[in-house]
This record gives C-alpha cells, structure tokens and sequence, in this order.
C-alpha cells in the first residue's frame, strides 16, 4: 500500500510541476542589445529577412520574390529624420556607386518605421535625393512590424520617428 501510495505522490509531483510551469506567466524577452544583433548580422547566426508584401514608391506593390536575383542592402528609417537616416542613405549610395558594374547585383531598399505619415510620394521624392534605383517601401503598420521582426528587430519602439 505505500508503494503505491508512494507512486501517486511521485506522478501527482511531477504532474502539478509540469501543469504549474505551463501555467507560470512568461516573463518577455529582453531586447537585444547593437552587440548581439551586429553578432548574429556579421556571422550569420540566425536567418535574417522572409518574406513581405509592401508598397513602393511609386505606388505599385512590391514583394520578396521582386528581388529575389539581387543582394538587398536593406535600411529601416523614415524620412522626417534630420540627421542619421540622411548621412547612412548617401553612405550606402555611394558604397554601391563604388562597386561600379557590381552594384548592379545590389538593390538598396529604404523601409519606412513611420508608414502613417511616410506615403509613397513621400518616399518617392526622399529615396531620389539619394540614388536612383534606391526603392522606398511602405505598408500598414502591421506589416512594417512584421518585416522588422524577420530582420531580427533592428529599429525598436522607443527609436525616434516611432509612432503608434
């Protein structure tokens, strides 16, 4: 009788630990922080990028499989910043003028973070003060989220030009 009793006890144990961790509330992630995402850039860590669905500058849509024969030098910014977006859009401009008949294999991408007030003719005169087969995309804020979220997160909320 007390081995089974014993036996009870130890399956009712397990049980009640196993129930109890599915129920424990999940605390979230950490954000990652420059380092860890330049590590999981640079070495190849984890897939980066998926499939999307936005709208270019022109009006059209545009998704992966658009690109699918081009290194894609993707930028998340949005076109009321003053200073970095500027200085990092003719930065990756010129590096692509530089790799002359080889940058023709690249597409830069500008990706707005800021899709309420980025419209395509917005974006249409923006990427064109930078090079001219940069495309700017734009989309609804949840698909902006999400083509985030397949590059492992690299604007934040409490960046700047962020709005709900």
């Amino acid at each position: 009788m007390t081995g089974r009793l014993l036996l009870s006890a130890f399956v009712g144990g397990i049980l009640l630990g196993v129930v109890g961790w599915l129920l424990w509330p999940k605390l979230p992630e950490a954000e990652r922080s420059a380092a860890e995402l330049m590590d999981v850039v640079m070495w190849g860590r984890e897939p980066i990028g998926g499939p999307f669905a936005l709208i270019d500058h022109n009006g059209q849509r545009r998704t992966d499989a658009d690109f699918r024969d081009k290194l894609l030098l993707i930028y998340l910014g949005f076109t009321a910043c003053s200073d970095a977006c500027p200085t990092d859009l003719q930065a990756i401009a010129s590096a692509v003028d530089k790799l002359g008949p080889m940058g023709e294999a690249v597409q830069p991408l500008f990706i707005t973070i800021n899709p309420e007030l980025d419209t395509p003719d917005q974006l249409k005169s923006y990427v064109a003060l930078f090079h001219p087969r940069m495309i700017g995309l734009t989309g609804d804020r949840r698909q902006i989220l999400e083509v985030n979220a397949s590059l492992q997160g690299l604007f934040r909320k409490d960046h700047v030009g962020y709005t709900n």
